[in-house]
C-alpha cells in the first residue's frame, strides 16, 4: 500500500502532537490557598526552608515558590509603610462612631441602641 504526499502529512499533523503530548515532562501540583502560599512565604523568609527544598517535599513549581516570597515580603512591607496612615484612619473611624452615638442619644433617646438595634463592639 503506497501513501501518497497528502495522506502523510495529515497522519504526521495528527501523530507528532499526540507523540510529543506523551513524553514525559516535568508537571507540578497547582499552587496551593493563598494561606499556604503565605505560610510557607513566612517560613522562607525566617530562613527555616529554600524554595528548592518545598519544590523538591512538595512539588511546586520553584518560579511559583519565589513570586509567594516576594508577594508575602511586599505586602508585608507595605503594611509597614502604611501602619501609620491605617491607625489615623481607624482613630477617624471611631471618632465618627462617638459622633453617631451622641447624634442618636440626642435625636433616638437614651434606648436609641434598642430601637435601632446597633450594636456596641
Amino acid at each position: 500500500m503506497q501513501l501518497d504526499k497528502e495522506t502523510l502529512i495529515w497522519i504526521g499533523i495528527i501523530l507528532v502532537p499526540l507523540i510529543l503530548w506523551m513524553l514525559p515532562t516535568k508537571r507540578f501540583r497547582d499552587d496551593p490557598d493563598k494561606g499556604t502560599q503565605q505560610k510557607l512565604a513566612k517560613e522562607m523568609l525566617r530562613g527555616e526552608t529554600t524554595p528548592e527544598e518545598i519544590a523538591k517535599k512538595d512539588n511546586f513549581d520553584p518560579a511559583h515558590i519565589q513570586k509567594w516570597r516576594d508577594d508575602y515580603a511586599a505586602l508585608v512591607v507595605d503594611y509597614v509603610l502604611n501602619a501609620e496612615e491605617k491607625a489615623a484612619e481607624k482613630e477617624g473611624l471611631a471618632a465618627d462612631n462617638e459622633l453617631l452615638k451622641k447624634i442618636c442619644q440626642e435625636y433616638i433617646g437614651d434606648d436609641w441602641e434598642t430601637k435601632t438595634g446597633f450594636k456596641s463592639g
